[in-house]
């Protein structure tokens, strides 16, 4: 009792890491198999980013799917994931100049592409639910 999860910590991941250090990356938990004591949802609104899990059963429940909140967190943790994947070295340089310009596009085509799937499956699962309902 009294124990947060680092994972759910909205003091050490907003206040400490973002406001207080500047960060401006991506947090990501360590990957959950299967003794897991945090929550998705407390997780992100915390300001944690990715949640890694090995076949859990973990989905965002209503308060973030279904509130401005939610919305907000979910904005945020795709704006910071985004942030780090365009802000991020890649293996591939050419020379001493940085990063090639292919890998850049390729890199921006394929995180546009993870976004429409991000978008097309929750607006389905939303779907879906509508229509359970109605039956």
């Amino acid at each position: 009792m009294g124990a947060t999860p680092t994972a759910e910590s909205h003091a050490l991941l907003t206040q400490v890491l973002r406001n207080e250090w500047g960060f401006r990356g991506s947090v990501v938990t360590d990957c959950v198999l299967a003794a897991d004591t945090s929550n998705i949802n407390r997780a992100l609104h915390a300001g944690n980013d990715l949640y890694l899990a090995f076949l859990q059963d973990k989905m965002l429940t209503s308060d973030t799917l279904d509130t401005a909140a939610g919305h907000q967190a979910l904005r945020n943790a795709c704006h910071n994931i985004l942030y780090t994947e365009a802000n991020s070295s890649s293996t591939f340089t050419v020379g001493m100049f940085g990063q090639s310009p292919l890998i850049t596009a390729v890199e921006v085509v394929l995180a546009a592409i993870i976004v429409l799937l991000a978008t097309y499956f929750v607006r389905r699962h939303m779907k879906m639910k509508r229509w359970r309902a109605q039956q």
